[in-house]
């Protein structure tokens, strides 16, 4: 079943809804650090901010292995670029120990 104009299924609708919704909480948490700083934590909570952060990007890769799983994207593009990415963090972080 379509969904309105956009000729995208109600699942396809619904990945990226939950990919909206993942990112908006990825924004508070960056929002949060920026305000705060990594180590501080909010009065409510007993993780830091930077574990918060932490916690949004691994909804937000689930999320986009959901959009990988379902065929929404191609996996050779975004898990090339992000291979290419790690790989560099990976080195600038050996060189900086």
């Amino acid at each position: 079943m379509m969904t309105g104009d956009n000729n995208l299924t109600f699942a396809q609708a619904n990945r990226l809804a939950m990919l909206i919704n993942v990112l908006g909480w990825m924004i508070r948490a960056i929002a949060d650090v920026l305000r705060h700083g990594y180590e501080s934590r909010n009065t409510a909570s007993i993780v830091t901010r930077r574990e918060t952060l932490e916690q949004s990007c691994n909804s937000t890769i689930r999320a986009i292995a959901e959009l990988i799983d379902a065929g929404d994207v191609r996996a050779d593009t975004l898990l090339d670029a992000c291979a290419q990415l790690c790989a560099k963090a990976v080195q600038r972080a050996q060189g900086a120990t």
